[in-house]
């Protein structure tokens, strides 16, 4: 497995691996009118184009303060992560995804390893992610590598709220 900063060219990979793992892990932690929704309008070709913009924003930005890592076997990529640090040093990883055949086997470990270190290196004092409460598999995985339970929120889907979990990671841990 190599893990590898994304470039342009990944941004068909990169919908690959999030469009049915995101629809996967989250099949039964939604709504199911949320659930089919997404699944009817949030399409490859869809998350490719997302990924091209972002791309090509942190490729046109001098001194990036966001990332994109991927995790590659056989040249497909099998897992990502995104991360970025606010101008207060608050860095935040706001995906991370692995192909459910893909998990278990230190991916997941690897990305974030690399994602926080990436956000610690740019600058980040404290990096957080948020999980939905229903994602116990995520929370788990998250606080078996660290992450502490830093408070509640909620998450936008669709227009309705569904509740979330903070985790987070200081530079002093």
């Amino acid at each position: 497995m190599e893990v590898r900063t994304a470039d342009l060219n990944d941004a068909d990979g990169l919908a690959s691996c999030i469009v049915p793992t995101w629809l996967e892990a989250h099949r039964n932690q939604i709504p199911h009118h949320l659930w089919n929704r997404r699944q009817q309008t949030w399409t490859v070709d869809v998350s490719a184009s997302a990924w091209k913009r972002l791309l090509s924003g942190i490729d046109s930005e001098a001194e990036s303060r966001s990332h994109v890592v991927v995790a590659t076997e056989s040249e497909m990529i099998v897992g990502l992560v995104a991360g970025t640090v606010d101008d207060d040093g608050h860095g935040e990883v706001s995906a991370l995804y692995v192909l459910p055949r893909h998990q278990r086997r230190g991916v997941g470990r690897r990305l974030l390893s690399s994602s926080l270190e990436t956000l610690f290196d740019a600058g980040a004092s404290s990096v957080s992610v948020v999980v939905l409460e229903a994602n116990a598999p995520a929370r788990q995985f998250y606080e078996n590598l660290g992450g502490i339970e830093a408070g509640s929120t909620d998450v936008d889907e669709d227009d309705e709220v569904l509740p979330a979990v903070i985790y987070r990671w200081t530079l002093d841990e």
